[in-house]
């Protein structure tokens, strides 16, 4: 870790004649050049040089790039708040919130050490751009698209938002969409992605209508079945594509079908069942379970699975509420080789 001591008086007053001559840098760093940042995301980081959307929030962390400074935030203020302001700040980061279209310098003092004497200041300049343009389309296990799981489940589509100068923005918690019927589809407001539409699917079947505030043609429809509408599944890819060595973990994706079209996204009741658990086994895996770990498109429908030894992996896999109830049990082989 690197440490820097506390600067003097005339140390400090030399840095800020310096904060105040050189402009921001592109790629993250701050004005001294003592502390990076850049933007955390679920989708992974952003370039802090990327305007925020107005109305949206963005996190503001430390790059821990080599060369640069990390540690504790124990201070964060904005010159402009009426641009970009500090909603609030933890050790660990800086919640923007973009209140109108500008720029904002960001001072941010950085504690490295056990010693309260070591700390770094440093200044990043944020922008913030009023949005001209939101586009969602649709996301898919497959390449093929298909309809959502009804009865509460969280889906979440690709999301561009851009300025009026065509420059894309980044920044979550400010969606222009109008959604309807509210019962079949509607915002998921426990979620916070930037580059994702967060939403959850109500326990009405149907299609329901995603439509930009900013442009009535920018619109999506999206179909929403029940459970009882699943009749098939599938290994994505077949018996040819899944493979996996033995002595290590690999994943699978296994797709309910819908009257031929697979399911892009949702969480069926499904349980899995090791015929040949010599070979094999199904490995949990909670960061499937997170909406911020989503570099998957739904991750429902990946099966994460451990090779023991050479041989066929056997798995029985049964969707207990498809086929309106009855059920359906399916068998799919994985070679361990």
């Amino acid at each position: 870790m690197l440490r820097f001591a506390r600067p003097s008086g005339i140390a400090r007053s030399l840095a800020t004649i310096v904060l105040l001559a050189l402009p921001a840098c592109d790629d993250g760093d701050g004005e001294a050049g003592s502390l990076a940042f850049a933007y955390a995301t679920q989708e992974g980081l952003v370039d802090v040089a990327t305007p925020i959307a107005v109305g949206s929030r963005a996190t503001l962390v430390l790059d821990p790039r080599p060369g640069f400074a990390v540690g504790s935030i124990v201070e964060a203020r904005s010159d402009t708040p009426t641009a970009v302001d500090v909603a609030r700040f933890d050790s660990q980061l800086v919640e923007l919130i973009a209140n109108g279209p500008g720029a904002a310098r960001i001072d941010v003092r950085v504690s490295t050490g056990d010693d309260p004497d070591e700390e770094v200041f440093d200044t990043v300049i944020v922008e913030a751009d009023d949005v001209a343009r939101a586009v969602v389309s649709n996301a898919c296990a497959t390449e093929d698209e298909g309809p959502y799981l009804a009865g509460g489940s969280r889906i979440s589509l690709p999301l561009v938002l851009t300025a009026g100068d065509g420059v894309a923005l980044t920044g979550w918690g400010s969606y222009p969409f109008a959604i309807e019927p509210a019962n079949t589809l509607q915002l998921d407001t426990q979620a916070a992605p930037t580059s994702n539409l967060p939403l959850r699917t109500g326990q009405s079947p149907g299609v329901a209508t995603i439509t930009s505030l900013l442009d009535d043609a920018d619109t999506l429809a999206v179909e929403v079945v029940a459970e009882g509408a699943i009749d098939d599944a599938i290994l994505v890819g077949g018996t040819d594509a899944a493979t996996i060595p033995a002595g290590s973990v690999g994943t699978v994706r296994i797709v309910p079908i819908v009257g031929e079209r697979p399911l892009c996204q949702g969480r069926p009741d499904r349980v899995i069942e090791v015929a040949t658990p010599e070979v094999c086994r199904v490995v949990e895996d909670v960061q499937l379970d997170r909406q911020g770990a989503r570099s998957e498109v739904d991750p429902a429908s990946i099966v994460r699975i451990e090779g023991f030894d050479r041989g066929t992996c056997r798995l029985f896999v049964t969707y207990s509420n498809a086929n309106d109830g009855e059920g359906l049990e399916r068998v799919f082989e994985i070679d361990i080789f």
